[in-house]
C-alpha cells in the first residue's frame, strides 16, 4: 500500500511512480508556478511585451488613419472608372471575355434570335 508524502492517503490506485494525492499534486504544481513567476517575473513581462509588439493592431489614430487611405483609393478608383468606363482596372482577359459576350449578344438580336440558340447554332457550326 502507497501512501501520499504530504498528507498520508492511500495512493495505491495512481500510477507507479506517484508521490503525492491528487490534492496534493494540484498544491504542489501551484506552488512550482508561483516560485517560476516569482523567479522569472522580468522575463515574463518581457515576452508579453513581445507579444503585444506582435499582435497589436495598432492605435486609435493609426486605424483611423488606415481607413482614411483605403477611402482615398477607393475613391480615386471611383473617379478613374467613371472617367474611363466601369471595366477601368479590370483584367485583360475579363474585358476581352465581356466584349465577345456583348459582340455575340448584339449578333444574336440582329438575327432575331434567343443568345442560348445563337450560342447553340455557333457551337454546332451552323451561322444564320
Amino acid at each position: 500500500m502507497k501512501i501520499c508524502e504530504t498528507c498520508g492517503a492511500d495512493i495505491s490506485s495512481r500510477g507507479r511512480g506517484a508521490k503525492y494525492c491528487k490534492e496534493c499534486l494540484r498544491k504542489k504544481r501551484l506552488e512550482q508556478v508561483k516560485i517560476y513567476q516569482a523567479k522569472n517575473s522580468e522575463i515574463i513581462k518581457q515576452r508579453k511585451r513581445e507579444y503585444y509588439q506582435r499582435t497589436k493592431k495598432g492605435t486609435v489614430k493609426e486605424k483611423r488613419e488606415r481607413e482614411r487611405e483605403c477611402l482615398e483609393e477607393e475613391k480615386s478608383w471611383e473617379m478613374l472608372r467613371q472617367a474611363f468606363g466601369e471595366r477601368f482596372g479590370v483584367s485583360y482577359q475579363h474585358v476581352n471575355t465581356m466584349s465577345q459576350l456583348e459582340k455575340d449578344v448584339a449578333e444574336a438580336t440582329r438575327l432575331g434570335i434567343s443568345y442560348g440558340e445563337y450560342e447553340a447554332r455557333k457551337r454546332k457550326g451552323i451561322s444564320k
